[in-house]
Parts: structure tokens; sequence; C-alpha cells
């Protein structure tokens, strides 16, 4: 009976043995699975950091890019409005994108008024011939000195001289025209 005894607390012994030799095995696994995952997570923070710190550079870059833009834009703005010469531009559906402050006096006619609206429906009734910037809108070719008769909104008469060219984005595709011109009524009444 002692040794039934002794053999059971053998077998329970050994069967415990396994069960911690395996616990024991599986705390390991455990632990080293944790190192991977701790090793895993510090390389993705670094990553992480790179990542953010490239991205701060290039937000800076873009920034300082925007601001560039901006200047070059109210610049360029600023030229426009500083040009006593009447300044037209239209999309391809021929509506005004840009009326500078020297068209403003010539037509008679405010901005605000004027953006946005069709050119025609605007300076081409009434008038003996088709506008220069309409007619580069469609057959894409620049005008250079052309003098008209212009019929203004209040029924005055003037004569302009215009010159008139397409507008191209940066692939080169026509986006619009562009018309400069001059008010040459008073030359020509003291011609």
């Amino acid at each position: 009976m002692n040794e039934a005894i002794e053999h059971m607390e053998y077998e329970a012994s050994e069967a415990d043995r396994n069960k911690l030799e395996f616990l024991g095995e599986a705390f390991e696994s455990f632990i080293a699975q944790t190192q991977k995952l701790r090793q895993t997570h510090l390389e993705l923070k670094e990553q992480v950091e790179e990542i953010n710190a490239d991205l701060e550079q290039k937000n800076q870059a873009l920034k300082a890019k925007i601001d560039e833009l901006h200047e070059t834009e109210e610049y360029l703005n600023n030229t426009l409005e500083s040009v006593s010469s009447g300044v037209v531009a239209v999309d391809l559906d021929g509506r005004v994108t840009i009326f500078n402050r020297g068209a403003e006096m010539i037509m008679r006619r405010a901005r605000a008024d004027v953006i946005g609206k069709d050119y025609c429906g605007l300076f081409g009734a009434g008038q003996p011939m088709t506008p220069a910037i309409i007619d580069t809108l469609r057959n894409h070719k620049s005008v250079l000195n052309q003098q008209r008769l212009m019929k203004l909104e209040d029924g005055t008469e003037i004569v302009i001289q215009a010159s008139t060219a397409p507008v191209r984005d940066a692939r080169g595709a026509i986006i619009g025209a562009i018309e400069t011109f001059s008010d040459l009524t008073e030359i020509i009444e003291l011609e």
C-alpha cells in the first residue's frame, strides 16, 4: 500500500512537474512575445516620431509656399489695379472673371455688377460689332489695337482701342480670354 501511495505521489508530482514545466515554457514564451511587442512598439513609436517631424517640416514648407503665393497674388492684384487701362478677363463661357479699376472708370460700371456675368449681355448688346474678347474666345487668336465704338449703359458712346489674347493654363489649354483697352474718345475729339 505504501508503494501504491508512493507511486500515486510520484505520478502526481510527475504531473505537477509537467504542468509546472508547461507553465514555465508558456510564461517564457509570454515574456519573449511581450519583449518583441515592446520592441515593435518602440520601433513604431520612432517611426511615428520621424513621420511627424517630416510632416511638420513639409507643413512649414507648404505654409511658406502658400504665403509666397498670397504675396504674389496680392502684388499682381495691386499691379492690375494700378493700371489706368481697362482690363477684363472672361472664362470659357464668356463670364467676366476680372474687371479692374481702369475698366470700372472707362465703362462706368461697378465691378460688383459685372463679375460673374455674361460679357456679351453686359457690353455686347446693341454694339455695331462683336467684342474683340469674344472673337478671341471663339477663335483663339489675339487682336491688337482694334478701335471700336462702345455704347455704354447710359447710352453714351465712346471709342476704345482694345487688344486681346487667349488665357491658357499651365498645360497650354485655353481657359478664357483677356482684353486690355483704353478710352480714345477725347483724343479723337481733339483730332
